[in-house]
This record gives C-alpha cells, sequence and structure tokens, in this order.
C-alpha cells in the first residue's frame, strides 16, 4: 500500500515538473522581455520599396512621370513643347524608349508624330504637329477630324488637355492644356476676300458670256443662250472644292486635303458634262445634215418646176406636193438647230424642249444635297468630305440618266 502511495506521488510531480517545463517555452524571461522591448519594431512593406533584384537597374521604383506643363498652340505645323517631372527617370529604366512616346489630345492618340528627345535629360519632350495621312497604323488624320470638329465659331479657342505616353500601357498623368483656335479670325477674312472674288467672278462669266450656256450658235434673236445644267453642275463642284481647299489650307496649313471620292465626285459631273455637250454637238450636227439633205431635195424639186414651166417635162403632182411640204420641213428642221432665247436660270436648267423634265429635276436636286453635306463635313471637321461609294453611286446614277434621257431629248 505504501509503496504504491509513494509510486503516485512520483509521478504527479513528473507531470508537474513537464508542464512547468512546457510553459516556461511559451513565456520569456525578464531579461528577454527587456531585451525584445528595446529592438526596434520592422517597418510595414511599401509595394514599390522592395529592394531591387540583382541586375535590375537603379531607379526602378522611381513613379510614373507626370505632365508639369505644356508650351505652344496646337496647330499644323507647329512645335509643342512637353515638361514631364520624372521623365529622366523614366527614360533610364530598362524596356522604357522616349523615342516611341505617343502624344495625346483629350485622350486620343496622335499617331505618326515622332518625338524629339534630345532634352530628355531636362524632362522635356517636342512634338512637331503634322497631318499624317496614308493606309497603316500611323494614319493620325481621323485624330485631328475628331479634334477639330469639338471646335465650334471663327475665332473661338478652346483648351484641350496634353500628355504623352508609351506605345503599351496608359498615358501619364497630365491635367495640361494647351490653345486651340481652330478658325482664326484674321485667316478666315482672308478666305472669305478670296472666296468673294471668286464666286464674283464665276457668277459675271456666268452671267455676261457662254461659260455656263448651252453650245451651239447665238439665237437669231441675238439673246443670250440657254443654261446649261450639265455645266453649271460642273461649275459649282469646281467652286464647291476649290473654295474647301483653299479654306482648309488657310485654317489649318494642311495641302494634302483632297481625297479619292472628292476626285470621283468631280470626275462625276465632268464626265455628265463632257457627255452632255458630246450628245447635244451629235445631234446638232444630224440636224444640220438633215437641214442640207432637205435643202438640196427642195432646190432640185424647184429646178424640176423651173423647168416644167419653161415647156420642159411636165411637172408631177407628186413632185410638187413634196416641194410644197419641204418648205414647212426646212423651217421646222431649222428651229431645231437654232438654241433658244435664255428665259431664267431655274427654267433654263429644270427644261427641255417639252417643258420642265423629271430627269433634270433629279440631277439638280442631288447635286444640291451632295453640296449642303459637302460644306457641312468641311466646316465641323476642316477636311474633305469621304462619301461612301454608294453615294457616289447615286449621283453616277443620275447623271447617266440625265445623258440617257438626252438623246430622244429635243434641241432647244
Amino acid at each position: 500500500m505504501s509503496r504504491n502511495r509513494h509510486s503516485n506521488g512520483a509521478f504527479r510531480a513528473f507531470l508537474w515538473l513537464l508542464i512547468a517545463a512546457i510553459a516556461v517555452q511559451f513565456f520569456p524571461s525578464p531579461a528577454r522581455a527587456e531585451e525584445l522591448a528595446k529592438a526596434p519594431a520592422p517597418s510595414p512593406k511599401v509595394p514599390g520599396t522592395e529592394p531591387s533584384p540583382a541586375g535590375s537597374p537603379a531607379g526602378s521604383a522611381t513613379p510614373l512621370p507626370k505632365v508639369t506643363n505644356v508650351e505652344g498652340e496646337i496647330k499644323l505645323h507647329n512645335t509643342l513643347t512637353v515638361n514631364c517631372e520624372g521623365l529622366k527617370e523614366w527614360a533610364q529604366m530598362k524596356g522604357n524608349d522616349p523615342a516611341k512616346l505617343i502624344l495625346y489630345f483629350e485622350g486620343t492618340q496622335m499617331q505618326g508624330l515622332i518625338p524629339k528627345i534630345d532634352e530628355v535629360s531636362e524632362n522635356k519632350v517636342f512634338f512637331r504637329l503634322e497631318r499624317v495621312t496614308g493606309e497603316n497604323k500611323t494614319d493620325n488624320g481621323k485624330a485631328w477630324d475628331s479634334l477639330f470638329s469639338g471646335s465650334k465659331g471663327i475665332g473661338t479657342i478652346r483648351n484641350v488637355r496634353v500628355t504623352i505616353g508609351p506605345e503599351t500601357g496608359a498615358p501619364f498623368d497630365s491635367k495640361q492644356t494647351a490653345p486651340l483656335c481652330a478658325i482664326p479670325t484674321s485667316r478666315f477674312t482672308w478666305w472669305a476676300i478670296a472666296a468673294g472674288v471668286l464666286l464674283l467672278v464665276m457668277g459675271l462669266l456666268g452671267c455676261y458670256s457662254d461659260l455656263l450656256r448651252d453650245s451651239g450658235d447665238q439665237p437669231a434673236s441675238g439673246n443670250r443662250k440657254p443654261f446649261s445644267l450639265a455645266r453649271c453642275q460642273m461649275a459649282l463642284w469646281f467652286v464647291c472644292i476649290a473654295l474647301a481647299y483653299l479654306f482648309i489650307f488657310v485654317v489649318t496649313s494642311a495641302i494634302d486635303t483632297i481625297t479619292a471620292s472628292v476626285l470621283a465626285l468631280m470626275g462625276i459631273s465632268a464626265g455628265t458634262g463632257l457627255a452632255a455637250v458630246a450628245v447635244d454637238n451629235s445631234k446638232r450636227a444630224q440636224a444640220k445634215t438633215e437641214l442640207d439633205k432637205l435643202k438640196t431635195e427642195r432646190a432640185r424639186l424647184q429646178g424640176q418646176s423651173d423647168l416644167a414651166k419653161a415647156g420642159g417635162p411636165a411637172f408631177a403632182a407628186e413632185s410638187a406636193q413634196r416641194l410644197n411640204d419641204l418648205g414647212g420641213l426646212i423651217e421646222n428642221q431649222q428651229k431645231l438647230i437654232e438654241p433658244s432665247d435664255s428665259k431664267w436660270f431655274l427654267q433654263d436648267i429644270l427644261s427641255d424642249a417639252d417643258g420642265i423634265s423629271f430627269h433634270r429635276l433629279q440631277i439638280a436636286v442631288w447635286t444640291v444635297v451632295l453640296g449642303i453635306i459637302f460644306w457641312d463635313l468641311v466646316i465641323h471637321i476642316l477636311s474633305m468630305p469621304n462619301f461612301s461609294a454608294e453615294l457616289l453611286a447615286l449621283m453616277g446614277i443620275s447623271g447617266g440618266t440625265y445623258i440617257g434621257f438626252k438623246f430622244p431629248e429635243k434641241l432647244n
């Protein structure tokens, strides 16, 4: 009994010693606690401040550059200076090429503008503003159109947000702006004077010459010939395209602004005018040939009639009737050849010998509609419009219909 009691007491003592040894591991001694209290606490880790791995360039933890100032005016052929804080450090980082920086206006990339980087060490980069057109990724024509379309009014100045950025990734932070005056008052004044002179000259030539009138001889009455629809259409597109080109050049200094659709439009109007003149000349030549035949026949029959009256062979009754009819036929044929007098502009271009005709009205209406669309686009985007193939086909069909109806159309 007493042996068992001693054994149980020894076992309990062993357990208490084991528990005490384990507890000591979780409670530091006073000396250790004082050492831990004196040790500095580790600083929290901040993203981007970790030590650079071996081999990485110094400054890899530098924040992205920020645009701090923009010098210059947004205008074609002008140079824009962009001051960018931290650009020097950014350019020293591996994989960053300042020569591939892209200029942004209102968040839109201006492709094709190569930066001048000789002052990157001073946190400056320069961009020569040019309009680059083509069928590749450097085309910035649409970007310029979008930029100019936001500027309304003559002499109105708009501040445009400017920044730069790498080819891939987001552009640098910027709240800087540069002024843009899409239509300067002084330049617009010079264009208005030139446009007024051209319109005045065209108006005077149209009224007092045959520039816009039908081909052929002058009317026997001495009045002016009627206005030609085809020639007036040619003159309209010539004036529109010439003034639009001059307007865009005066405002933006751009010279390469003629588009393929504008050339096609001018070609359609020129082709319509050329075909109309060819048809009229052909019909007039046929009418003259027919008139000469009728006059020759009348002279022959008249000779036979005179010979019969002088005692020669008898003049047949059918020949006498034919000779009598030839007078009216020659008179009618003469009227076909001689142009009629001009009445007033709209009646001249919309009417043929039978009155106002639909095919003439159709081509006149579509010409006016396209002219309005043309000028609306030129004024709002300061660029020659690009008409769709369907719209050009519509204009071509109208011109072809007009020419087709001219074949049976009587001469004025």
